[in-house]
């Protein structure tokens, strides 16, 4: 496996899961990807286009 991507949330399990795909992606030459997603709700855009 040459390429993965961990989905992080920052809980303990989400950094456990990186760490063990960081020491995977060594030990085969490959690169790891980290992916945080955001859910951007209606009153959180609100609030950045009001307080820029």
């Amino acid at each position: 496996m040459k390429n993965t991507l961990v989905p992080c949330d920052f809980s303990k399990a989400s950094e456990q899961a990186l760490r063990f795909a960081i020491e995977i992606a060594a030990l085969n030459q490959g690169e790891v990807t980290v992916l945080h997603v955001i859910n951007l709700t209606p009153n959180y855009i609100e609030t950045l286009e009001t307080n820029p």
